[in-house]
């Protein structure tokens, strides 16, 4: 775990020392599993703003201007910097709080990328940073960098590591604090044949480690690759193994609502049961 983790992780046990012995010790508690996913599905939310904006510029993608994308409503700006090139070229994505997002988000504050060069080209390097960054109830910073890894007609994959990542409740009670990092696989498996992200599908997997807003400090690994549909805010297939110290492992499956929905099914095996988890 990175030091900035364990450094922060010691500060939480002076400040919030009730976590010592709340969730953590109760071994059918769904704290961590939730956290993990509050986390991950806002680090691959922002990881999508990115592609959502930069695939269908001309600047960034080198496509033709005349194929070039509208932005989404609620995105109040995007500046280029130099605006026109030569690479590196510094992205700044700004949005307007007055307009809702795709699947009901509000956002605010700024996210930010460094690319060193064309989005979808073999070897590109982003690094991505949050400013002033909110997602409806949820404060989020990060710092993300992703390389392009394999690039053909109809596949793209980003190896991602995220460092420092803090998601804050600003409407919870007690510790607002959720930390994570992780080291992932983001792939478009479909759609990259159209310009248009309307018909976009992600895959994610990968391994990483956390603390929940409980205290529980936890690492978790793909068990199925998790999907992202362009039409669902949420991971719709997939699970994850979430491994804690003096707990049983929790296997969290997504998509049990069978549809586009915030709902996991959280397993404690062998003798602990199933509980459904909606996520804020």
């Amino acid at each position: 775990m990175n030091k900035l983790l364990i450094i922060t992780f010691l500060g939480f046990i002076v400040l919030f020392p009730s976590c010592r012995n709340s969730e953590r010790d109760n071994d059918v508690s769904t704290g961590s599993s939730e956290s993990y996913w509050v986390a991950a599905n806002q680090i691959n939310s922002i990881i999508r703003e990115i592609h959502n904006v930069s695939v269908g510029d001309s600047i960034l993608n080198g496509i033709n201007p005349a194929n070039s994308l509208p932005l989404e409503a609620c995105v109040d700006s995007i500046s280029l910097y130099p605006k026109n090139g030569p690479f590196p070229i510094n992205l700044t994505i700004t949005y307007d709080t007055s307009k809702i997002c795709a699947f009901d988000r509000v956002r605010s504050g700024q996210i930010t990328a460094n690319f060193d060069g064309k989005y979808g080209d073999l070897g590109t390097k982003i690094i991505v940073s949050t400013l002033n960054y909110k997602v409806n109830d949820y404060v989020i910073s990060a710092d993300i960098s992703m390389e392009v890894v394999y690039s053909v007609i109809d596949t793209l994959t980003f190896d991602v590591i995220v460092k420092n990542a803090t998601i804050t409740d600003s409407k919870a009670t007690g510790n607002k604090i959720n930390l994570q990092e992780s080291h992932i696989q983001f792939s478009q498996n479909r759609g990259r044949k159209t310009v248009s992200t309307g018909d976009d599908q992600f895959i994610i997997t990968g391994s990483g480690d956390g603390i929940a807003q409980n205290g529980v400090v936890y690492s978790f690994q793909t068990e199925f690759e998790n999907v992202l549909t362009y039409d669902c805010g949420y991971e719709t297939f997939g699970s994850v193994r979430l491994k804690a110290a003096n707990q049983l492992d929790r296997i969290l499956n997504f998509g049990e609502g069978g549809s586009c929905d915030k709902v996991m099914l959280v397993s404690i095996p062998p003798a602990n049961g199933d509980q459904v988890v909606e996520i804020k």
